[in-house]
């Protein structure tokens, strides 16, 4: 069916910008994405991974992270943000502000 067919293309097509990789004091250690989130009446842009990813330890020792999307590199700064990690649901989030987001 060519309706579906372009519908999986748009949703590729916009997961692009989604979609990146997470750099933790230069080591590659997995994949976030961005979206998102119903915040105290209002839409949260966050970042979202695994909290086998970056996980509490983590989250005080480092004071940033670099993330890759379509090989833009950008470094996030953790201080004042919101993050919330759970190691038995496996989910670490973190509040993204405009100027951590990667233009394209």
């Amino acid at each position: 069916n060519s309706v579906s067919l372009r519908g999986t293309e748009i949703i590729l097509d916009q997961m692009k910008n989604m979609l990146c990789k997470i750099y933790i004091k230069e080591d590659f250690k997995g994949t976030g994405f961005f979206c998102k989130i119903p915040y105290n009446g209002n839409l949260l842009p966050i970042f979202m991974t695994n909290n086998h990813i970056i996980n509490e330890s983590i989250l005080t020792s480092e004071q940033n992270i670099t993330i890759s999307m379509n090989n833009k590199f950008k470094k996030i700064e953790l201080e004042d943000k919101i993050k919330y990690t759970n190691k038995d649901l496996d989910i670490t989030i973190i509040e993204i502000k405009e100027k951590d987001e990667i233009k394209n």
